[in-house]
């Protein structure tokens, strides 16, 4: 493969971090007032929004935080801990990413095959696709994910093969490969099926011996119902204000969402994904380039005016995040047994409490009178010509736009957060002659939409 020099310069930067000196924005170090205030938002979340699952907070690899909250067992009264295993669903597909970057290592396939070598017929609309194109999610392929019955994992590979058949073969692309960035699971279940031929084996065992027994994350499991798993936690749902047992209880998402794990072994892959020499700085330049915004199973965001790799994950049950901001060195995980969680926005407040950032922590909202509210009322228009209408109601403000209507409630005297989409926060912001005329819409920092009334 021929070596750019954008590529060297992003080898060179994994290479650093693998060494520990860190590239990038200056590290500032973390004062214990912020790792503190982290752990009072989680005892709060935990007691005013029932939190339960588990957070860890890295940095150079290291844990500075790891702690469990809430039950495992809601009926049985048993608590979560750090070993507790939850659902991750999705977080699974960085799994399935590093196992194809193993086999590549071994010479048993690379990356640009065509995945028609590993099928037993292939359409002829996908004579193009590689796996790069699977691992990427540019394959155009359509989504067939809902078409896989929920069987036991020895019989996906069948249960692919049928889906294939019946649905794949005369199916057309969504684009051309490598055109266009659309997520897909079912893409991913054939990467799982991929494995399965490179390796002669079944893609859990595939995963022990390429991944999960070398980097001894022994508390990773593929999650079946039938046999009993130590330390599995039972998945929860909101339904009416109240927490009940998820309806769904059937084998899991093969290599697109199959995995059990825990926050413990999170920590240790964090670590070893990103400071060992599990995988080198040229196969970590394979995993993290991302062309459209997804590498090898990570995507590349902007969160807090910083770069992060990341995944979120979501099933029946369950919810999970992890995010690793390259510049700074810090990790951040998030899961849940309750699938309503909103994982992804508490990781977003935690990493702004360790950077210092002036984004507020959702915890509830802070007494604001009527008078303040009203202040807010009226039409916003942005420079996409989009109205954000604010009006005060019966029960609070609302934010509409187009088909949306969503509750504010104030976190600060000029942060307003959605509890609906905790991510978001609505700024607002005052004129020099001190008036209120122009709101900042921001998920985790970024993405801003500035709004003129």
């Amino acid at each position: 493969m021929e070596m750019t020099w954008g590529r060297f310069v992003v080898i060179l930067l994994f290479l650093l971090m693998t060494l520990g000196t860190g590239v990038g924005a200056v590290q500032e170090d973390i004062p214990d007032s912020r790792t503190g205030a982290v752990e009072r938002y989680l005892d709060q979340r935990a007691r005013e929004f029932a939190f339960s699952g588990a957070v860890l907070v890295m940095r150079d690899g290291q844990v500075l935080l790891k702690r469990a909250y809430g039950q495992a067992s809601r009926e049985l009264g048993v608590a979560n801990t750090v070993r507790t295993r939850m659902r991750i669903a999705s977080l699974t597909k960085p799994f399935t990413a590093m196992a194809i970057v193993k086999l590549a290592q071994q010479n048993r396939l690379e990356y640009d095959d065509r995945v028609c070598v590993y099928l037993p017929q292939c359409p002829e609309a996908w004579t193009e696709i590689t796996l790069r194109h699977l691992l990427q999610h540019t394959s155009g392929i359509p989504g067939l994910f809902g078409e896989m019955k929920a069987v036991p994992v020895e019989d996906t590979a069948a249960e692919f093969e049928r889906v294939l058949a019946a649905h794949g073969m005369n199916s057309s692309l969504a684009s051309a490969p490598g055109e266009s960035y659309a997520y897909s699971n079912y893409g991913y279940a054939v990467l799982g099926y991929v494995i399965e031929k490179a390796s002669g084996e079944t893609f859990p065992d595939a995963l022990q011996k390429l991944v999960l027994g070398p980097l001894n994350l022994t508390d990773t499991v593929y999650d079946d119902p039938r046999p009993l798993i130590g330390q599995r936690a039972a998945g929860y749902n909101i339904k009416g204000g109240r927490v009940v047992n998820t309806s769904r209880k059937d084998p899991a998402g093969y290599a697109a969402g199959g995995l059990l794990s825990t926050i413990d072994d999170l920590s240790k892959w964090l670590a070893a994904v990103f400071y060992s020499d599990f995988v080198s700085p040229e196969q970590k330049q394979d995993l993290f380039e991302a062309p459209q915004g997804y590498g090898f199973g990570w995507a590349l965001r902007q969160r807090l005016g910083r770069s992060q790799f990341n995944h979120t994950g979501s099933t029946f049950g369950f919810s999970s995040f992890f995010g690793h901001y390259p510049d700074e060195a810090i990790s951040v995980a998030v899961l849940s047994n309750v699938e309503e969680t909103q994982v992804r926005a508490m990781a977003c407040d935690i990493s702004a409490m360790v950077f210092g950032h002036d984004r507020v922590p959702f915890t509830g909202s802070v007494q604001a009178s009527r008078d303040q509210l009203s202040e807010l009322v009226g039409d916003y228009r942005s420079e996409d010509d989009t109205t954000y209408s604010i009006s005060l109601e019966d029960d609070g403000l609302h934010i509409r736009w187009r088909s949306n209507d969503l509750k504010m409630v104030p976190v600060s005297s000029t942060q307003y957060a959605w509890p609906d989409f905790e991510e978001v926060r609505v700024h607002a912001v005052r004129s020099a002659e001190g008036a209120l005329d122009t709101i900042v819409l921001s998920q985790c920092g970024d993405r801003s939409v500035t709004a003129i009334r």
